[in-house]
């Protein structure tokens, strides 16, 4: 924890926050959670839902109107907001704000409720005239960066104004996205009552999910691809959320989290932990290979240790890695070690993949497929033309990364095959 807590100390997350959770029995220590998390020195911009507090309003309104037609309440996922009802809308959204503003001051913390965002119509699509809907133009950054120096928490409306004063009614994850973009969040938290995004069967091991039935991180990109492809199996709610991870991702936001605002402690769990609790979606910043150095070497045995004992990999001590470090690499999430392999050239046309392994809570997930596509680059770059990998257990796996099983003859003259252990040998020609 402590890794993670000097990591993040001084970043910024910026929390949406779905109405419907305002009246779930935990959602007061939800907010004593967001109020710890700014005592540890992160930054808090929260961004409220008021989805289901402004369909209430408008029902109470509509009921005590005079008959006639009411006006669509949406259309897809963004709703057409009559300008009769507008009134209504930011009465709705204020009140929500309050309610999230009255709990963090009970919790100790100061914030303000205010709004920090220009405007604009979303005007008329596809036929349909979205009247005093609107979209997100710009997220004052420079004011919320003042405001947070003072040690106060925003709160963002969705309620937005053009040029002219003109008020209209912004989706709530568009407003976070924009955000989390503008002031540079490292974080963006889609805090409901989704447990994260439910697993689609049959997409293939780079997409694996938890025994819960829901992802635990998928690389933005290939959240966008299964989106595309499988969007019909997601229920509304759940396109929604990857819509906006995704867009946050492409922008630039280094980790979106989608986590279950009803069980307690959960922002504390999906940030301290490695394996997190919820739906993670990441960029190009999340995880990395990098070259092993000497302070890495308690974690690479961490990790090969249970593999030898259970004899799967040939013994190796602290020493040997150190001696061979400049040949591994490891597989980091944020400061943590969750994978490592090392590469070392045989000869001047062939390298071996050795020492490969996976944490127990990143198998599945495709890190392994990572780390070998990355040593197979690496191969190519010191000039090998093939590469070689010696498993008792894994060809299957090496086969899924295009290895094709050989024989031991392949090997170089200077690379002795252990009869006694009888490993599969597999090769890729690059």
């Amino acid at each position: 924890m402590l890794s993670y807590l000097s990591h993040y100390r001084g970043r910024l997350f910026v929390l949406r926050i779905a109405d419907d959770l305002l009246g779930a029995p935990l959602f007061p220590m939800l907010i004593k959670d967001i109020v710890l998390l700014q005592r540890m020195g992160i930054r808090i911009v929260l961004v409220p839902g008021a989805r289901h507090a402004i369909d209430a309003a408008l029902g109470d309104a509509s009921r005590g109107a005079a008959a006639g037609a009411a006006p669509p309440a949406g259309i897809g996922e963004r709703r057409v907001t009559a300008d009769a009802d507008m009134e209504t809308v930011i009465a709705a959204s204020t009140r929500v704000a309050n309610e999230i503003l009255a709990l963090l001051t009970e919790s100790g913390a100061r914030a303000v409720a205010g709004n920090w965002v220009r405007a604009r119509t979303a005007g008329v699509v596809d036929g349909v005239d979205y009247q005093r809907t609107g979209r997100v133009e710009r997220v004052d950054a420079k004011l919320l960066s003042a405001l947070l120096e003072t040690d106060a928490i925003p709160i963002i409306s969705n309620i937005g104004w053009n040029a002219v004063g003109k008020s209209y009614n912004i989706s709530s994850l568009e407003l976070a996205v924009a955000a989390a973009q503008a002031m540079r969040a490292a974080k963006l938290f889609l805090v409901g009552t989704a447990a994260g995004v439910a697993a689609v069967p049959g997409t293939g091991s780079e997409l694996a999910s938890r025994a819960d039935g829901f992802y635990s991180s998928i690389d933005y990109r290939a959240a966008e691809r299964l989106l595309q492809r499988y969007r019909d199996r997601f229920d509304a709610n759940h396109a929604a959320l990857v819509d906006a991870a995704v867009s946050a991702c492409a922008a630039g936001v280094d980790r979106v989290h989608v986590v279950d605002g009803r069980r307690d402690g959960i922002l504390i769990d999906e940030i301290f932990s490695a394996d997190g609790a919820g739906t993670m979606f990441y960029g190009d910043q999340y995880i990395h290979v990098v070259a092993a150095g000497a302070t890495h070497v308690p974690e690479i045995m961490r990790l090969l240790q249970p593999q030898v004992d259970a004899g799967l990999l040939v013994p190796r001590t602290a020493g040997e890695v150190a001696d061979r470090l400049g040949d591994y690499y490891v597989y980091q999430v944020d400061d943590t070690v969750q994978g490592c392999a090392a590469l070392r050239l045989l000869d001047g046309d062939t390298a071996e993949i050795e020492s490969l392994v996976v944490s127990e809570s990143y198998r599945g997930g495709g890190t392994g497929a990572r780390l070998v596509s990355f040593l197979l680059g690496e191969a190519r770059r010191r000039g090998a033309r093939r590469v070689v990998a010696l498993t008792t257990q894994s060809a299957d796996f090496f086969m899924e990364q295009g290895f094709v099983e050989t024989t031991p003859d392949i090997l170089p003259g200077g690379r002795a095959y252990d009869r006694a252990r009888n490993s599969r040998v597999l090769l890729s020609d690059l």
